[in-house]
């Protein structure tokens, strides 16, 4: 997996629930250094830290695998996640589109 996708996933989630990268580091008892690594892509979260934000975030390990896999195969990062509905911007282009169906 991209680590700068993962990166873009996390950061993602973190900020449609709100939270700092100081908050969420609390929740997970590391420190916000560590978060800020994981969003710039440097570090990736390991697969039991991965399940715990998947909780924190309310969505299914498998939904995270899944958004990442679909941007990594278009070229795209996130803007938003909300209810299922994502959007995305291009990396060239920034052209934005709404995406809610799952193949």
């Amino acid at each position: 997996m991209n680590a700068k996708m993962i990166g873009a996933t996390i950061s993602a989630l973190r900020k449609r629930s709100g939270l700092t990268q100081a908050e969420l580091a609390e929740k997970l008892n590391i420190s916000n250094k560590t978060i800020s690594k994981w969003e710039n892509g440097v570090n990736q979260p390991d697969i039991s830290a991965l399940r715990t934000i998947c909780q924190i975030f309310g969505i299914s390990t498998e939904d995270f695998l899944y958004f990442i896999k679909k941007f990594s195969i278009s070229g795209c990062f996130f803007l938003s996640i909300a209810k299922k509905s994502i959007t995305i911007k291009r990396l060239k282009s920034f052209t934005k589109r709404s995406d809610s169906s799952y193949d």
